[in-house]
C-alpha cells in the first residue's frame, strides 16, 4: 500500500496520476476533507513551528482553493462517495509523531475496511 497526499483541484490532473498508477497495481482514492478554518489552524501550527507569524498569501490562496474544489460534484459520485473520510482528523494538541501514527493508523483501518467491502478493480 502507498498512500500519496496530494492536493488535486484539478481533476483532469487526478485522472492522468490515477490512469498512470493503474498500470502498475490497484488505485483506491480517498478525499480528505476539513473546513476551511480547520485547514488554515493546521496550517497556522505549522507556520509556528517554522517559526513564521502566520500564513502566506500562497497558503491562503491554495486552501480556499482545495475547499472549494471539495465542493465538485465528482466527489459525491458512486466511484467517489463511499471513499471520503469526513469529518478530517482532529489532531490539534499532540505531539507531531504521534500525530502522524494517529493518522496513518486511522487512514489505514479506513482503507482496509473500504477494500474489504468494495476491492479495488485491477
Amino acid at each position: 500500500m502507498v498512500l500519496i497526499p496530494m492536493a488535486f483541484t484539478n481533476r483532469s490532473y487526478l485522472g492522468e496520476f490515477e490512469t498512470r498508477l493503474k498500470r502498475t497495481a490497484p488505485v483506491l482514492k480517498l478525499c480528505l476533507v476539513a473546513p476551511l478554518d480547520t485547514i488554515r489552524a493546521r496550517l497556522g501550527e505549522r507556520a509556528k513551528l517554522e517559526g513564521r507569524t502566520g500564513l502566506t498569501a500562497f497558503e491562503e490562496w491554495r486552501s480556499s482553493e482545495c475547499v472549494a474544489a471539495h465542493g465538485d460534484a465528482f466527489l459525491d459520485s458512486p466511484s467517489m462517495q463511499q471513499r471520503r473520510l469526513m469529518p478530517f482528523l482532529n489532531m490539534h494538541g499532540q505531539s507531531s509523531q504521534r500525530r502522524v501514527r494517529s493518522w496513518l493508523a486511522e487512514v489505514l483501518a479506513a482503507c482496509r475496511q473500504l477494500t474489504a467491502a468494495s476491492p479495488p478493480r485491477q
